[in-house]
Parts: C-alpha cells; sequence; structure tokens
C-alpha cells in the first residue's frame, strides 16, 4: 500500500457527512430538500456546530458530502455563514450507502484528501477542541505509519452504544454496535500472549468522529463490502488484520467531564443534545455565548434564555431551563417550561407547553396543551389541540380545534405516506404499526399515525433495574426543583418520551441472563476461583448479554448472603464472615460504583435479616465489616440511616447501627477539623 503525507505539508481538511441516507431523523423532516444538518439546536442549525468546531481545530478546507436534492438548499444556507473555510459540495442522487461516496471523493483528484483528514458522521455534534486529538494522531503517524484511523468515544453511551477492546497502546483489537453483535471474549483472551494488559470499555457512545489516514480511501476502493468507516473497522478487527500487523485503528476515550460528544441518531438522542445545551453541559459554548448566534440571549437564573425582541404577557410564566427564539410572543396565562421555542413562534392565551421543542414560524392558539413533543416548522395548532408525550408533528400541518393526538404519534402530509418508498423516507418501518388514521385540517391533507408500543417492552422496561436507577434519580431531581418552584419540574434530557424499543431486552432474554449471571459466579463460590478471575468472567457476560453493573450486583450480592453461616459461637461467625468478605469485597466493589447501588445492599440486607432472624444480630455488623471493605461509603451508610430514621425511628436496625454512624460523623468532623 502507497503510504501518504502526515499532514504537516499541507492544511487540514475534512469530510462532513450532512445527512443520512436511510433517513435514519427523517419522520418531522418530510421536505426532500431538508437534511439532518439543518436539524436546530437550540435554535441554531447543527451543521453550524460542526463548522464551529472544525474553525476550532484549524480546518482550512471541508468537503461537505450529501444528496444532490438538498445540495442547493445547504449551499445557499452556508454562504450566508461567511466561514474562514474554503468549502466544497459532493452530491449525487445515486449513492446508496456512505460507502459509495467515500469510493467517489477517492476518484475526485481535487477534492480527495492527501494528507490526515477530520471525517465527521452524519449527525455528530461535539464541542471539544480536535485539534490535540489530530496532534496525537500525527504523532502516531510519525512513528508508524500503520495507524490509519483514530475514532473518538464518549463514556456515556446516548443513541450509538458500541463495546470496544484494545491493547495497552489504544489499538482497538474488537469493535462491537448493538446492531452488529457482541465483543468475542475467547479472541480478547488470545491476545494476552502480545501483550500486558487488555482494556475492556461498555456502553462507549460512538460519536462519529475519526482522525483518518488517506489510505482509508485506497481501502474503500478496493473493497465494496464496506458501507460504511464502522465496517472497516470491524473488517480489520474480525479479520485479524488489525491484531498486531497491518492496518492499526486508535480508540481515543473522551473525558466525561470536560468532552460533550453524541451522534444524532433517532429523536431520543436529538432531544438529549438539545436540553444537554440547555442544561450548559457543552460549556463554554452555551445558547448565550455562540458565534454563530444572530440572537441577542438574556441568561436568566433557572437557567432560562430570553432574547432581547420578544413579546412575553404579564401573567405569562417561562419556567426552568427554556429557550426563546427571536420574535416570540407568549400570550396572556401561557406556561412555558423546560421547552426550547423557534423564532416568530406565536403562543397564545392559556396554553401549556412542557418538555417539548417547536421549531420556527408556528402559531399555537389558545388553550393548546403540548407535552414532551416535537412541533416541527410552521404548524398550525387550533383552539383546545393536545399533543402527547412522544408525538411529532410534521411541517406546515393545520390541526383542527379540539384534536388529541395520542402518545407517540407522527402527524404528516398524507400525500408524502403516498407511496412505500415515501413511507422508507420516513423512516415507518415494520415496527411502527398503523393503527389509526385521522383526516385533520380544512383541507383534509393530513394523516395521524399512531405508533403501537409493544406491552412486552414495556413489562420488561418496569422490571429492568437500570429503568429503576434513572426513576429513582429523575425523582430525586424533580423533588429538589419542586421546593425551588412549586409550579416547575426540572426534566432531564433522558426522561422524555422518544425511547428506542430496542435498549431493553425481552422477559425471556432477561432471565436467560439472570440465570447465566448467578450460575456463573455459584461455580465461582464453590470451586474458590480468584475474585480477579470471578470479575473477569462477569465483566465478560456483562458485555455478552449487554447488562448493567446494577444489575449483576443484585444477583451476586443475595448468592453471598446465602453463603454465610451462623453455628457456632458469635466469635466464629464473625471471624468466618471477616474472612469471606475480605476474600470476595473486590467482586462486589466492581459491581457497586453508584450510591444508590450501596443504599440498596443496605435495603437488602435489612430485609434478608427481617426473613431470618438467627441473622438480626449481625445486622450492623456486617454493615461495618462492608465500609471496612470498601464497599460501602461513609456517606451511603449515614444517608440511608437518616432516610429510616424519617421513616421509622424506633427500628432495631436503627438502634443496632446508631453507635456506628454517630463514629462516623465524628470521624468525618475531625477529619474536617484537622484539614482546617
Amino acid at each position: 500500500m502507497n503510504h501518504y503525507s502526515s499532514g504537516d505539508d499541507g492544511a487540514l481538511k475534512a469530510v462532513l457527512f450532512a445527512d443520512f441516507f436511510s433517513g435514519q431523523l427523517r419522520p418531522p423532516c418530510t421536505d426532500e430538500t431538508f437534511c439532518e444538518a439543518l436539524l436546530p439546536i437550540a435554535n441554531v442549525c447543527l451543521i453550524q456546530y460542526q463548522l464551529e468546531a472544525l474553525l476550532l481545530a484549524q480546518v482550512k478546507e471541508c468537503i461537505i458530502i450529501c444528496r444532490e436534492s438538498v445540495k442547493e438548499t445547504l449551499s445557499k444556507f452556508v454562504e450566508t455563514l461567511k466561514l474562514d473555510m474554503n468549502l466544497h459540495f459532493l452530491a449525487s442522487s445515486q449513492w446508496l450507502v456512505a460507502g459509495d461516496a467515500i469510493r467517489e471523493l477517492d476518484s475526485r483528484g481535487d477534492l480527495r484528501p492527501q494528507s490526515d483528514f477530520i471525517l465527521i458522521l452524519p449527525g455528530a455534534f461535539f464541542t471539544f477542541n480536535l485539534a490535540e486529538v489530530v496532534k496525537a494522531h500525527r504523532t502516531r503517524r510519525e512513528k508508524n505509519k500503520n495507524w490509519v484511523v483514530t475514532c473518538c468515544f464518549g463514556q456515556r453511551s446516548i443513541s450509538c452504544s458500541c463495546d470496544i477492546a484494545r491493547l495497552e497502546d489504544g489499538q482497538i483489537i474488537q469493535y462491537s454496535s448493538a446492531r452488529k453483535g457482541k465483543l468475542v471474549v475467547p479472541g480478547i483472551m488470545n491476545m494476552t500472549d502480545y501483550c500486558s494488559r487488555i482494556e475492556i470499555f461498555s456502553n462507549l457512545e460512538d460519536c462519529g468522529i475519526d482522525i483518518c489516514a488517506p489510505e482509508l480511501l485506497v481501502e474503500f476502493r478496493e473493497n465494496f463490502d464496506y458501507d460504511n468507516i464502522r465496517d472497516f473497522i470491524r473488517g480489520k478487527t474480525d479479520g485479524g488484520e488489525g491484531e498486531l500487523l497491518g492496518n492499526r485503528i486508535y480508540g481515543h476515550i473522551l473525558s466525561a467531564s470536560t468532552d460533550f460528544a453524541c451522534r444524532l441518531t433517532n429523536m431520543e438522542s436529538y432531544f438529549f443534545v438539545c436540553f444537554g445545551f440547555v442544561h450548559r453541559w457543552s460549556y463554554p459554548w452555551t445558547v448565550e455565548q455562540f458565534p454563530f448566534h444572530t440572537t441577542n440571549y438574556e441568561y436568566r437564573r433557572g437557567p432560562k434564555y430570553i432574547p432581547s425582541v420578544c413579546t412575553l404577557a404579564r401573567s405569562s410564566h417561562i419556567g426552568r431551563c427554556t429557550v426563546l427564539g427571536e420574535n416570540t410572543c407568549v400570550d396572556e396565562n401561557a406556561v412555558v417550561i423546560h421547552s426550547i421555542i423557534g423564532d416568530n413562534v406565536k403562543i397564545g392565551p392559556n396554553c401549556h407547553i412542557r418538555d417539548s421543542i417547536i421549531w420556527s414560524n408556528s402559531i399555537l392558539k389558545s388553550r393548546v396543551s403540548v407535552c414532551q413533543s416535537l412541533i416541527a416548522d410552521g404548524v398550525v395548532l387550533d383552539d383546545d389541540c393536545v399533543v402527547s408525550k412522544g408525538s411529532i408533528v410534521g411541517p406546515s400541518v393545520l390541526v383542527d380545534s379540539k384534536t388529541h393526538m395520542p402518545k407517540n404519534s407522527r402527524l404528516v402530509r398524507s400525500n408524502l405516506l403516498s407511496l412505500s418508498n415515501e413511507m422508507e423516507d420516513l423512516n415507518i418501518d415494520s415496527s411502527v404499526a398503523v393503527s389509526r388514521e385521522k383526516q385533520v385540517g380544512s383541507a383534509s391533507s393530513y394523516s395521524l399515525w399512531q405508533e403501537t408500543l409493544d406491552e412486552t417492552a414495556q413489562q420488561q422496561d418496569s422490571e429492568s433495574s437500570v429503568d429503576e436507577l434513572e426513576q429513582i434519580d429523575r425523582k430525586e431531581s424533580e423533588d429538589i426543583a419542586v421546593v425551588e418552584n412549586r409550579e416547575e419540574v426540572s426534566a432531564t434530557p433522558d426522561s422524555l418520551s422518544f425511547k428506542s424499543s430496542s435498549s431493553s431486552s425481552p422477559p425471556m432474554e432477561r432471565k436467560v441472563a439472570l440465570q447465566e449471571i448467578k450460575d456463573t459466579f455459584q461455580r465461582a463460590l464453590e470451586e474458590q476461583h480468584p475474585p480477579e478471575t470471578a470479575v473477569l468472567e462477569l465483566n465478560a457476560l456483562k458485555l455478552a448479554l449487554d447488562i448493567h453493573s446494577s444489575l449483576i450486583l443484585r444477583v451476586i450480592f443475595p448468592l453471598l448472603l446465602d453463603k454465610l453461616g451462623v453455628q457456632g459461637n458469635t466469635s466464629q461467625v464473625t471471624q468466618q464472615w471477616i474472612t469471606f468478605f475480605r476474600y470476595w469485597s473486590g467482586v462486589l466493589i466492581k459491581f457497586c460504583p453508584h450510591s444508590l447501588d450501596g443504599k440498596w445492599i443496605l435495603k437488602y440486607w435489612k430485609e434478608y435479616c427481617e426473613r431470618r432472624t438467627s441473622y438480626q444480630k449481625y445486622f450492623s455488623f456486617l454493615v461495618q465489616l462492608l465500609y471496612d471493605c470498601d464497599v460501602l461509603s461513609e456517606e451511603w451508610i449515614v444517608e440511608w440511616y437518616l432516610e429510616q430514621v424519617k421513616s421509622n425511628p424506633h427500628s432495631v436496625w436503627i438502634q443496632q447501627l446508631g453507635t456506628f454512624v454517630e463514629w462516623l460523623q465524628e470521624a468525618e468532623e475531625t477529619s474536617s477539623e484537622s484539614e482546617a
């Protein structure tokens, strides 16, 4: 294979995919001239954020890849931005997948990158500085030309969940996404012969941001099986070429605290990014401090973002985490909470909007209710309309008065759904059933589809320990918000109704997963496996079964308790317990990372003692033992104790634990005084 320059001899280029060829984000965007790059995030289009981030990375030239039908719209839009960057468009109506566009780019001598370049996949939103990532990539390339790609991964999975295994030098040896299967643990273990350490990361966010060498284009030219760059990565890792020789792919893990990145692939991720931006998670980029903003926003505590040009009635109420667009009019007694309102939107009297996004030039007449929904451009909602959770109203739709949209429904133009290929453009697949059709509007030109919810998935969601933790977190945040303002409830982006049905496993699969975890750890207990081996086996199951650490904890802790005996005198029993938990504490620590997990351990141990009276006198002893073994933290124990005091101050458990908690609090005070 030919080698190219590392990029120091020329200006840095970027290749930006402006839209999905599969139409993944097109339910609200039925116009063929619209693409995902024009999706507004806090009233600024996605492509503006992308281009600004590329400017910060010192990109001098950007190639924008899109469909032919959206090229004119995009080109006119970016002309208005007046960027210090050369922009070129590469468009075609013949491409079926992203790989086709990459192969055409390789054939274009005038556009083809001759050195390292940045590749931005469709829907990628990021606010961190890519310059350091590019610099590190070039440094690796100077030492070894086989480093052809650097992939960026976020530490919180939002829309593009993936698992990776990499060597100690950062080389990815396995990559899997929810769509393409799981990691192969035996294959990973075989690599231990060549390196001293292998890192396994689960539930990362594939940000869709890559630093690529020009050799990548040759790979696509020679392999027509590659639909996208992720197929290239799988091909190199699964085929063995990415193990020790040949092309090498580096996995760059972003900082969880400072680097904000996500891919917009569905409505859930779109809402997450929009409200994450409002919540200032993307700092230093904020609503009121962004270079492309032509609107002068005033930041108010809440946060609230109010433009200098808008009309707010005296009796209207603008709640927390709300953005109002320019020339927005909010009439008497209207309430807007935790929502993003576009430019030139008219909100009539007594309207109520919560946890929603409304694009520009829409009109909501009197007594309209919108909850956790998306309203596109140019929509008119007549008097007394109700838009329920998870609904989407397409552009230029006129909805008659007193229309009630059921949950998770879509309202779009009927003529856009007349042909099967247009339904594919709207991303209405076999999982979305047409359960009701209703003609609305004076011209009877719009149809209402209601998405059929999978009852099995709903049942599974209620049983999932992950959902249980999220619900508790939401409840805590809502309680705090109610104290601050009884009229407002702070909702996180995760609490919105746009949930992917693929995020949870069917009940039968969960039962199988629970049984497999139980059998694996039971065998480790009986055969006295080293704790490190048990952790490795459970981690492998976590990756293979796509489950949360909390679920593993809820299986292994009861098994540990069942191994505890109370035969003999108190001294013998306590000594046996000390030896047992000091041996297995490392496993508990690994799968008990959250305060809610620690409180669950205390709750379960209390209930365990209630069912087995012979264990009751050891309740406080085991709590202290778990504290000494670093399984339970001081904060978790004190918080749980205070919660129990409020609910039942005279319980036997409070009396047993009281002395120990007092000691913890005194030790904390002494430590604080010493530090002071």
